[in-house]
């Protein structure tokens, strides 16, 4: 995936947070379709037991009837169970959206991906890096996502 330039990010861009649980054969995965920070627009959800969810969540997003809504996904690694990965390039190619992994130390992946927001490191995938900016200030205050942070309370509702 190429990256994408968004022109103008409004108030209402949807993103989807995701957030990932340890179920009793598997793992829980939710995401949260939320309107900047304003209002949630629809919540999906699939269970898998592979440890690596980057399939999952690509099957689970292209199924979605909010597909064609979302702008932008979200994920916070520090938040999620420490056996799984997400490959957050083959996410943003399967998915066709650009991907923003929230974490608080830097991984090993190449600069030109990576950038500070709210204190916590950023790995832009599909997306320049002040159009990434833009759409966390938007969706985010104090380094918190407000789609993550209501995708984690559902995830953890579930289980």
């Amino acid at each position: 995936m190429g990256l994408t330039r968004i022109r103008q990010v409004k108030k209402e861009i949807r993103v989807l947070g995701i957030a990932v649980k340890n179920a009793c054969s598997g793992f829980v995965v939710v995401g949260v379709v939320y309107r900047g920070r304003l209002a949630v627009d629809g919540v999906i959800s699939c269970l898998t037991e592979s440890h690596e969810l980057t399939d999952a969540i690509v099957g689970m997003v292209v199924s979605s009837r909010h597909l064609n809504q979302i702008r932008v996904i979200i994920l916070d690694v520090d938040c999620l169970p420490e056996v799984v990965s997400v490959d957050p390039f083959r996410l943003a190619e399967g998915v066709g959206k650009p991907v923003l992994l929230l974490q608080d130390a830097p991984v090993a992946v190449d600069e030109r991906f990576m950038f500070m927001w709210g204190g916590r490191w950023v790995t832009c995938v599909g997306l320049v890096e002040g159009d990434a900016s833009r759409v966390l200030d938007v969706s985010g205050f104090d380094g918190v996502v407000e789609a993550l942070r209501v995708a984690s309370l559902v995830v953890d509702g579930i289980c």
